[in-house]
């Protein structure tokens, strides 16, 4: 020994920048950790990201519903469309003529009585009609001057 090294070793106090602590090395808990390899190593973690999943789960829950309710949808139009034309088409052949009688003397003109002075008129020409006359009576009422003493009969 030199005799620098023999007077630390000897209870003289050191030197504290020439002074280095080492961390003291624990014994290792396992034969891998013994031969070099840590326990984890060729391990993938166990770490689920719970939200991106669950974001996953529940658009597809979102979707499939979509999926399913315009599949009703479309079924139902469907099923309707087919059930009224086989309906207005084949079955109730009565009912058909029926309609088409009855949308003929609402929709056209006709002499119901030639001696009496009757005749028919569509349905929508006697309602403008009506609604005209009723009008002109209303202003008539609204705008006179006259003073109405006897109902006329």
């Amino acid at each position: 020994m030199t005799e620098k090294q023999e007077q630390t070793t000897a209870g003289q106090p050191k030197d504290a920048s020439a002074e280095v602590a080492t961390p003291a090395r624990e014994a290792p808990a396992s034969v891998e950790e013994q031969e070099g390899h840590s326990a984890l190593e060729g391990v993938e973690k166990e770490f689920i990201n719970v939200g991106f999943v669950m974001g996953i789960v529940l658009g597809t829950v979102v979707i499939v519903a979509g999926l399913v309710l315009f599949g009703f949808t479309m079924t139902e139009v469907t099923s309707r469309d087919i059930r009224t034309r086989v309906l207005s088409e084949t079955a109730y052949p009565d009912i058909r003529e029926a309609r088409a009688a009855a949308a003929g003397r609402l929709n056209q003109y006709a002499v119901v009585d030639t001696a009496a002075g009757i005749y028919r008129i569509p349905i929508d020409r006697a309602i403008d009609l009506l609604v005209n006359e009723q009008y002109q009576n209303q202003q008539a009422e609204d705008y006179s001057n006259e003073v109405m003493l006897l109902p006329s009969h």
